[in-house]
């Protein structure tokens, strides 16, 4: 049996609770606490911190805001990683979802089934770090998406994980993802794999309980599954208690060299 442990760096937890409990209750459940602007390339470093020394094949990513619909999709997914050597499954961020625009080769965070197993024979967190960067025609794209993309892109911060693996020779798999267009949504994304859905990708979490018109669309989206009702998920919850205070201090000598750049 494979050990599997989800992860949800959590910003909006009353989401969270209603979104949680759809993965198999078989899965260990460990939380991210977000609320305090830990996300992108800072949650990946204390996933991999945290993660060092606990005993799991695979790590689930997935946002408050990721619907599963079918957990023997994702058990298929993850057979074929492994019989495959697949280190990463994701979508990408440029050219499938009509509003990221940005880099195909790199996988958006807000779901990613990944090979803890085998990252942890590669890791080096410094190394992962110093490669946020590409060259041009660097890999190759083999199939053509729907939509705008830039090879060049380094949006996210987190990007430089993608491409630290990708030069280390690890294979990714880019699962196919599609608008929903369902009860005037326009906005969730439907996520396949092999044409046979795993789960949807409402956006905005941040925003449910507080927007009424993203509120609305994600209980409309919840709603609409079979397996609506509430169950109440264990879960480990971790916080990086002085985070907020390195990030502020970091964003207040940013703040400081940028004036002094000016001064010159």
């Amino acid at each position: 049996m494979r050990k599997i442990a989800i992860l949800t760096t959590v910003a909006n937890f009353k989401l969270y609770d209603k979104t949680s409990h759809l993965f198999g209750l078989e899965y260990d459940r460990y939380v991210i606490d977000g609320r305090n602007g830990m996300y992108g390339i800072q949650s990946i470093l204390y996933m991999m911190k945290k993660f060092k020394n606990l005993d799991y094949d695979y790590i689930i990513m997935a946002d408050e805001d990721f619907v599963l619909k079918s957990n023997n999709t994702l058990t298929i997914l993850i057979d074929e990683m492994n019989k495959n050597n697949i280190t990463v499954s994701g979508v990408r961020d440029g050219g499938v979802i009509n509003h990221r625009n940005y880099n195909p080769f790199c996988v958006n965070t807000f779901f990613s089934v990944i090979d803890l197993n085998k990252i942890k024979l590669i890791w080096n967190r410094k190394e992962m770090l110093s490669n946020q960067k590409i060259e041009k025609e660097e890999f190759f794209l083999n199939e053509v998406l729907d939509y705008k993309y830039d090879e060049s892109s380094l949006y996210e911060s987190y990007y430089c994980f993608y491409l630290w693996l990708l030069r280390k020779g690890e294979k990714i798999k880019y699962l196919t993802s599609k608008s929903l267009e369902l009860n005037n949504d326009s906005i969730t994304n439907v996520i396949y794999h092999n044409s046979i859905i795993i789960g949807f990708h409402s956006w905005y979490a941040r925003a449910y309980g507080t927007n009424k018109k993203h509120t609305e669309r994600i209980d409309l989206l919840l709603n609409g599954l079979e397996s609506n009702s509430i169950t109440t998920v264990n879960y480990v919850l971790w916080k990086d208690s002085t985070f907020k205070y390195r990030l502020y201090i970091k964003k207040f000598f940013r703040r400081i060299r940028i004036k002094l750049n000016r001064i010159k």
